[in-house]
């Protein structure tokens, strides 16, 4: 699922940017963000998510990613992946044709 987030970090939807931008403003507030990389499953992506080591500008853009905070989600999937498949469709939005 977070292959759609480095898809839309790259081809960017100004629906998507928006849902990306409210999640990382409470990303922001979180305890666990990684801001030096430690915990970063990639070595140089910080920021990144202290619980699941994702880079933070990836995992906020994948609809079908949940918060991953160890004392429940802070933000929530939008939708299963079959479902942002089908939304894709309905904006016209295709991140393998951009």
């Amino acid at each position: 699922m977070i292959i759609e987030g480095f898809k839309n970090y790259i081809f960017r939807h100004p629906e998507i940017e928006r849902e990306a931008f409210n999640r990382l403003s409470i990303c922001s507030e979180c305890e666990l963000v990684d801001q030096e990389g430690s915990k970063c499953l990639m070595p140089g992506t910080a920021p990144c998510c202290g619980a699941c080591g994702c880079k933070l500008a990836l995992k906020v853009r994948s609809l079908a990613s949940d918060c991953a905070h160890p004392d429940g989600p802070r933000w929530t999937a939008k939708m299963t992946q079959e479902e942002q498949d089908n939304y894709y469709k309905k904006i016209n939005y295709d991140p393998d044709q951009d």
